[in-house]
């Protein structure tokens, strides 16, 4: 599950990772403009995942990697801690709410109020969050 998020002026676009192929994750990848910025959120498997789940995690990660390193577009890694400071949904340093659930469902709504045109889905939730965080932090630096 998750997906990728992009946007550029007014155009948002996504891909969920559940339901595109490889050539159709690089073709997204390739219609990134010249000059855009890539984040990749710096995350693992956790021990609630099973072995496949697990390995098909670390597969698509890794391909994530490999595409935007092909890509030749500027690309760093963002911690969870990071951007989500920014949207609020941290409290006292720990994410808030109790599990999983509730983090994903605070997640989607935080990313549905900023981007109502879009139906915002747990797939790609943090994805849009991800590219707003690093649209706010590109603008931040134009000129610096």
């Amino acid at each position: 599950t998750g997906g990728m998020a992009w946007i550029s002026g007014d155009d948002i676009g996504y891909v969920k990772y559940a339901t595109i192929t490889l050539t159709e994750l690089w073709e997204a990848f390739e219609s990134l403009e010249f000059g855009s910025r890539l984040l990749i959120e710096k995350v693992g498997p956790t021990p609630q995942m099973g072995k496949v789940s697990a390995f098909t995690f670390g597969n698509v990660y890794g391909h994530v990697q490999a595409f935007a390193t092909a890509s030749r577009l500027a690309w760093d890694y963002v911690t969870p801690r990071k951007w989500q400071k920014v949207f609020g949904l941290l409290s006292s340093g720990r994410t808030v709410g109790k599990g999983d659930t509730e983090k994903k469902r605070r997640n989607r709504e935080a990313a549905q109020r900023l981007f109502p045109q879009v139906r915002v889905t747990n797939a790609i939730a943090d994805a849009l969050l991800i590219a707003e965080y690093c649209r706010r932090r590109e603008s931040q630096t134009v000129g610096a």
